[in-house]
């Protein structure tokens, strides 16, 4: 006889597990982190095509007569909302000013320190 667990449930359980897991083994767990992060980043990926996918097919639903009208719509409060945030970030620009007294000289012992570090081999797969 096989039980069946809802999904939910099994979140709730896992995330039990991992915090059990944490407080047990403390900062010795932290070699499978590289597991999460691999999930996450799939989760992500995920997202985009889903919600491609998700619109393309309810434009494809859509009418003509309707379509037309909607794509005028989404036309213009693309444009609107475009030329609002440009705005916005105008002002606020010459408002603060950002970066008027920054010194750009670059510090030699940064640029060593930034340039000539090795590579993780969890960030080789990561990235």
């Amino acid at each position: 006889m096989r039980i069946k667990i809802h999904l939910t449930t099994q979140i709730i359980i896992g995330m039990l597990i991992g915090i059990i897991l944490g407080v047990v083994f403390g900062t010795k767990i932290a070699g499978i982190k590289i597991i999460g992060d691999i999930f996450l980043r799939l989760i992500q990926m995920a997202v985009i095509p889903l919600v491609f996918c998700t619109v393309i097919a309810a434009i494809g639903k859509l009418p003509v007569k309707q379509l037309g009208k909607l794509g005028i719509k989404t036309a213009a409060w693309f444009i609107g909302t475009t030329l609002i945030a440009a705005l916005v970030g105008l002002l606020l620009g010459w408002w603060f000013m950002p970066g008027v007294d920054i010194d750009l000289k670059m510090n030699p012992e940064l640029v060593q320190k930034f340039t000539n570090h090795p590579i993780s081999t969890s960030d080789m797969i990561l990235n």
